[in-house]
């Protein structure tokens, strides 16, 4: 079972509430379930967003849309081409698919629709591009452009040479990184689990240099923004962004081409494949172009 079924309080009760319930009960109930079962506030957001995106799509044209029962599978097909017309990609359109399956196998599971409208749909097929990519030289530009900051320096280190998530690097406790055993604690990252991350020298460094700098701060956070408070997910996307646009990257390139897409972190996996040591800037030479994702979360 997806979820698993409610509790029920009595045959005849549960069967009454199950059966009348509308659209937007069955959206919360579909939310408080995702909760339930320990689903990140962020996949419970976006789950729900796209199934509220299609419910009130179809209310612009169906004064049935409150009512589950009587969404069909035609609905869900006319969303998909709704959609296509917006230009919405072939991958944000089969998350949206995935959401409404997911509410709708619910509601089956739960009693609330007998039959499920979404069970022989079939998801958009997913484009597949190759990610944005900075030349050898333009990583060490950025490197060089964040050097006078010792924050934003020790950011973009720990994100390189340890491969974690923008997420999971402004979430580090100053507790979490223990420079003695050049080791870094990642505390529920990535599927809710904690990992242990060695730390190379040059990573180690970048982070002692901040730290010496750091200051106290109302919040126990290892990064913290200027008002002394922990950093935000944005507030360090657009910190590395400001670097790339500041010389690193010519600016139609930065504009139109990596900065909304790139991910820093991405570039670990590719130092894993090609270098056996800890890697260095400095001393790096393999003929191979790496991608810095900044959107990865």
């Amino acid at each position: 079972m997806l979820f698993g079924s409610i509790g029920k309080r009595g045959v005849g009760q549960y069967d009454t509430i199950m059966q009348t319930m509308t659209t937007t009960q069955s959206i919360e109930l579909f939310k408080t379930a995702l909760h339930g079962n320990n689903y990140s506030p962020k996949t419970v957001r976006a789950y729900v967003d796209d199934v509220l995106q299609f419910t009130q799509w179809l209310a612009t044209g169906s004064v049935s849309a409150d009512d589950p029962k009587t969404i069909s599978k035609l609905d869900i097909n006319k969303f998909l081409g709704y959609l296509a017309n917006k230009r919405a990609t072939g991958k944000t359109r089969y998350r949206k698919i995935v959401a409404i399956k997911k509410f709708f196998a619910f509601l089956k599971e739960n009693e609330v629709i007998k039959n499920n409208p979404t069970e022989t749909v079939i998801p958009p097929l997913k484009e597949k591009r190759l990610p944005a990519v900075l030349k050898k030289n333009e990583y060490k530009a950025l490197l060089f452009e964040a050097s006078q900051n010792p924050r934003d320096y020790a950011i973009i280190q720990t994100i390189l040479q340890t491969g974690l998530r923008i997420s999971e690097v402004t979430n580090l406790l100053v507790n979490d990184i223990d420079l003695i055993n050049k080791t870094l604690t990642v505390r529920q990252g990535k599927g809710k689990v904690d990992r242990i991350i060695d730390l190379p020298d040059i990573a180690v460094a970048a982070l002692q240099a901040y730290l010496k700098v750091r200051g106290e701060g109302s919040d126990e956070k290892i990064f913290l923004s200027r008002n002394k408070k922990g950093m935000y997910v944005t507030t360090v996307r657009l910190a590395v962004h400001k670097y790339l646009k500041k010389r690193v990257l010519p600016k139609a390139r930065c504009i139109h081409s990596v900065t909304p897409s790139v991910h820093i972190s991405h570039s670990m996996a590719c130092l894993q494949r090609f270098c056996k040591a800890s890697w260095d800037i400095r001393n790096w030479n393999q003929p191979y172009s790496m991608s810095i994702w900044l959107t990865r979360r």
